[in-house]
Formats: structure tokens, sequence, C-alpha cells
């Protein structure tokens, strides 16, 4: 189970649990709502204008349109496809190569997609308010970020809070923080011994 871990650990620290999220294409989150809503509005709004378009009425949308420079045309189409359905791929991409992993401090993230390796750590604190989303597919998240714009970061996909998204039947993993955290409780509340 610590295979590929062992230069990351610290001495003592071993690799209690491992796993992946799901890899299905649509895992919407909490932030989804809107943003379907939004891509929803935005493809009617098009689909309106451009039916608009080709039937000759509008013809102020229609020279407006035409006035733009080609890149912005085209930056509109791609936001469009990105928005749509671009967004749930790349999101299903980043997950297909992820691996979540929980040692005895701390719990770590480890993405390799689109040739990058990218390897992000929090350690498992006694007082750390862990957030746990029950269900056949659930989440748990370590470190909460509470930005005014946390829901705009990264495209949208991830808020920049450290969380593990999309673990099928995430009751195990929990149980294992649970533990870790119960355990630095624990060495938090010794009294430190006299040194002679």
């Amino acid at each position: 189970m610590t295979n590929g871990w062992a230069d990351y650990l610290d001495e003592g620290e071993e690799i209690l649990w491992e796993g992946r999220p799901v890899t299905r294409t649509f895992l919407l989150s909490l932030g989804d709502r809107y943003r379907l809503i939004l891509a929803g509005i935005w493809v009617v709004f098009l689909i309106f204008f451009f039916n608009r378009s080709v039937e000759g009425g509008a013809m102020v949308m229609v020279t407006f349109f035409r006035g733009l420079p080609i890149a912005i045309q085209i930056t509109l189409i791609l936001a469009t496809a990105y928005f749509t359905v671009g967004r749930w791929l790349f999101d299903a991409h980043i997950r297909k190569h992820t691996v979540y992993a929980i040692s005895n401090k701390r719990a770590f993230i480890a993405k390799s997609a689109f040739s990058r390796r990218e390897l992000d750590h929090v350690m498992i604190e006694p007082a750390m308010d862990i957030v746990f989303l029950k269900g056949e597919i659930g989440s748990i998240t370590f470190r909460k970020n509470k930005g005014v714009f946390r829901n705009f970061n990264k495209w949208g996909v991830e808020d920049g809070s450290f969380t593990f998204r999309g673990l099928y039947q995430p009751e195990q993993a929990f149980a294992v923080v649970e533990e870790v955290q119960q355990r630095a409780r624990a060495m938090a509340a010794e009294p430190l011994s006299p040194q002679g």
C-alpha cells in the first residue's frame, strides 16, 4: 500500500489508507448548481441568438456579433463549450489521475494529470475541523477555503479547499482520519516529561 509514498514520508510515518476518487464523468459539487444554471442560460442565449441571425431577425445583434473581432467570437464559443461540457471532462481527467492517502500524521493528495506531478499535504491536527460528507460517493474536507471568491478558483473545478472529493463509500477513510486525529489529541494532552 505504501508504494510510491516512501519518498514523501517523514521518519516514523506510515500510510494507513490509500484510495482514488470515482472516475465517472459527471461528479457534481455544491457549487455546480449555479454553474449549471448559468451554462443553461448561456446556451439558450446562444441558440436564440444564432437562430434569430439565421432567420434574418435581430439585425442589431447580428451586426454586433459580426463586428466583433474573430478572436472574441472564438473565445465566446470556446467558453460555451467549456462551461457546458469541457469542465466536467477536465474534472474527470484530473480525478482519473489523482490518489489520496492518509498517514499517521498527514493527509496527501497526489495528482499527475497533464504530465505534471503535484503533491499536496496537510497535517492532521487535534483541533482541526474536518467536514465529512456521507453518501455512496462522499468527501472529506480537511482545510476549508473561506475566501470570498472560493467558488471561482481553479476554473471552477475545485474551490481551493484540501478535500478528498468523489470517494466511493468514504466511511472507511473517515474512520482512519478520526483515529489519527484522536491519537494527535492524546499526544497533545500528554504532559511533557522532564529531561534529566
